[in-house]
């Protein structure tokens, strides 16, 4: 059992949070994800919906993993605190990374589930807002010399800067084979790990490697996944085992969201209950904010679609569009 200080500390390096948390009578807005396929990702609230109608959604059976699958820099975080203090830990939550370390679960336990059925939901975000706040939460120096927190660690005191022993170089060599955009010499870093140069260079500069670094770290791998699973169950015709929220969606209809999950996993908690549990969640992610500035933001989101055209053949774009939560005009 993973200590609830722990959720509380992991939850201030997610997303460099521009969304408000916020609870009203407003269900999420049911909308489908287009994609190569010949039909598209079910909602969250339709199988919901449908299961409460009868609509001949079955139930899963004795043998049945439940979880939530998601992104680092789209919730990633976030689920685990829901995952922790509203279902007990009764649900998990796994990552999709290219990663030994933070890919390692998904790939092992929940990418091709081993039990008799499953219920999983996965959580995705408007990709260009993805990418904002990772930038700026890894220019600020955040996990590399500062903490989760945007702090400067105490010494001999628990410290997670895993990207301070990796250069630039060293991601360049890693991500050599997984490289997505067209022939483009990279920069002389000189040794200076991923935050530090972020932190140097002009804002094009450091997009331009921060991209291609989360596109092949995360984006791809997630993408593939996505895809995969999408057609699998689309063959099968077993869409009601998978499916799909905006993690916008989730934070601006914070308790709904909630509730509609305990009703897909069936774990019913009472209204009052599952109103203290998510207070509690929201109270637990202060103080971890990247710049909010919309002009910023919206100045990054320009570069970045800039650079996707030029470098990358719009292969973000395209992305973004089968994932689904492409609100760009939002900061």
């Amino acid at each position: 059992m993973i200590p609830f200080w722990w959720f509380n500390f992991l939850v201030v390096r997610d997303l460099g949070m521009d969304l408000a948390w916020s609870h009203n009578d407003v269900s999420p807005t049911v909308r489908t994800v287009k994609s190569t396929a010949t039909t598209s990702y079910t909602k969250l609230v339709d199988i919901v919906q449908a299961s409460s109608a009868s609509q001949s959604v079955p139930k899963c059976a004795s043998e049945c993993q439940k979880a939530i699958i998601c992104l680092h820099k789209m919730g990633f975080t976030v689920q685990l605190q829901v995952t922790n203090i509203i279902f007990h830990n009764k649900v998990v939550v796994s990552e999709v990374a290219a990663h030994k370390i933070f890919g390692r679960s998904f790939e092992t336990k929940y990418r091709y589930p081993a039990t008799a059925d499953y219920r999983h939901v996965i959580v995705t975000r408007n990709i260009y807002s993805s990418v904002v706040s990772g930038y700026l939460y890894h220019r600020s120096g955040r996990e590399c010399w500062l903490d989760w927190y945007g702090r400067l660690p105490p010494k001999g005191g628990f410290f997670n800067g895993w990207l301070v022993n990796n250069t630039v170089e060293d991601w360049h060599n890693r991500i050599a084979n997984v490289s997505t955009r067209v022939m483009y010499p990279w920069p002389d870093a000189r040794g200076r790990d991923l935050c530090r140069y972020l932190a140097d260079e002009s804002e094009t500069d450091g997009l331009r490697i921060y991209m291609e670094w989360a596109m092949a770290i995360y984006f791809r791998p997630f993408h593939q996944f996505f895809q995969e699973r999408l057609e699998k169950e689309q063959r099968t015709n077993t869409t009601y085992r998978t499916a799909h929220i905006c993690f916008e969606e989730q934070m601006q209809n914070f308790f709904d969201t909630t509730h509609i999950m305990t009703r897909y996993f069936d774990t019913p908690i009472e209204n009052a209950t599952l109103e203290q549990q998510v207070q509690r969640i929201q109270s637990g992610g202060a103080g971890h904010d990247t710049e909010k500035d919309p002009e910023l933001r919206r100045r990054l989101k320009d570069i970045i679609r800039r650079l996707d055209n030029q470098l990358f053949n719009g292969t973000l774009a395209l992305w973004d569009n089968q994932i689904g939560c492409g609100i760009q005009s939002k900061v």
